[in-house]
């Protein structure tokens, strides 16, 4: 079931949706502390105003400068990211992307990404109850690994059959 958002209107939903898709980044990365979900669109300096807006009207996650470090050959351009990466906060983008879908391939990243987010977000994994029936801390991050290995499968560009034979003639 979609859980609405109706904190947002569907011009701003699309348009995330629009820039997710060409700029937007999904992660299951691995801390010290364990698993983490977060999702992440970086843009130039002069595109800062876009990545405030979408915050003011989505009222998820926080903007960082990123560092420019230099690269020999390359334009170091300063750059915003905006960070989306607290429990409450990734479920929530999670209802947003279902209601307003992603069209690119970034598409079947993000049906992995969600699978992950609802696991990291249910309270069922980390406690359950031993065998005796008290309340433990079980925290089983295996699941992660196989959604990380998922993610990064689905990120990997292959070049459709037609368009192969094409190319390769």
């Amino acid at each position: 079931m979609i859980q609405k958002s109706p904190h947002i209107s569907s011009e701003v939903g699309f348009r995330l949706a629009g820039l997710a898709d060409g700029e937007g980044h999904f992660a299951i990365t691995h801390q010290r502390r364990g698993w983490n979900c977060r999702f992440t669109i970086k843009m130039r300096a002069d595109d800062l105003a876009i990545l405030e807006r979408l915050v003011n009207y989505v009222g998820l996650g926080v903007i960082y400068q990123n560092e420019c470090r230099p690269t020999p050959g390359r334009q170091n351009n300063p750059a915003f990211q905006w960070h989306i990466g607290k429990k409450a906060e990734t479920l929530e983008l999670v209802h947003i992307f279902e209601e307003y879908p992603l069209w690119s391939r970034k598409a079947e990243e993000f049906t992995v990404w969600a699978e992950a987010v609802r696991y990291w977000t249910d309270p069922a994994w980390v406690y359950g109850c031993n065998r005796r029936g008290h309340r433990e801390l079980l925290l089983d991050w295996t699941p992660f690994e196989d959604y990380q290995r998922r993610l990064l499968a689905a990120r990997k560009f292959v070049l459709p059959v037609e368009l192969r034979e094409r190319v390769l003639a």
